[in-house]
């Protein structure tokens, strides 16, 4: 497992149409403090944000688009917004991204820093090398790639499982990548347990500090 975090300057092509479809033109940043969960096929997400917004505007001038919505507002500073957002991409929108979001599609874990300023992005995601060379080679196709990293996952002390036990990690990362937290679940605690050879009082024991831990990193007030 490795962290690759990828920075890019996005093409004119994509950079004017998400201006057009989305609320991006009116924004000085958008940055991704935490994916909480994401389905590129089907659209669906809710994600943990923290928005700048242009001088003169509110948010309530963002109109995000089809079912996507803003659920709270964790913490606002003068125009800079922390927001629980959650949404699913209207289908005339989602015919446009269908094939792109296909390719970004992939095994991996999405993480920070994923930042958004302009023309300028930041991608950061944790996985094996095939999965992540593929992430690299379909950044491509929206922007030109000027600098890319390979880390350690963990080794950053920013990294937002840094926050866990290298127990809570292991146990965190076999759920996930065995669907536990799918809908439906495609393994159960019991399953799960017998997995990584550990007792299902344990196993449930680990994803609930983990789960605990990671949402008081997430939402901490800083």
């Amino acid at each position: 497992m490795k962290k690759l975090t990828i920075y890019l300057q996005i093409n004119d092509f994509f950079l004017n149409l998400l201006n057009k479809l989305f609320f991006f033109d009116k924004i000085v940043s958008t940055e991704l403090v935490e994916v909480l969960k994401i389905d590129m096929e089907k659209g669906y997400k809710i994600v943990l944000v923290r928005l700048v917004l242009k001088s003169g505007y509110k948010l309530d001038d963002l109109k995000l688009p089809g079912k996507s919505k803003i659920i709270s507002v964790l913490k606002q500073d003068g125009n800079t917004y922390v927001c629980l957002i959650k949404g699913v991409v209207p289908i005339s929108l989602f015919n446009v991204f269908k094939k792109i979001g296909d390719k970004f599609n992939l095994d991996i874990i999405w993480t920070t820093p994923t930042k958004w300023t302009g023309r300028n992005i930041s991608i950061s995601a944790i996985g094996d090398e095939n999965n992540l060379q593929k992430l690299l080679k379909n950044c491509k196709i929206i922007g030109d790639i000027q600098k890319i990293s390979f880390t350690k996952p963990f080794a950053d002390g920013f990294d937002i499982l840094s926050c866990l036990t290298e127990k809570q990690k292991k146990v965190l990362i076999a759920a996930k990548d065995n669907g536990y937290y799918e809908y439906p679940r495609k393994i159960s605690a019991d399953q799960l347990s017998k997995h990584i050879g550990i007792s299902k009082a344990t196993t449930v024991e680990h994803l609930r500090k983990a789960e605990k831990r990671l949402m008081a990193q997430i939402l901490v007030d800083n």
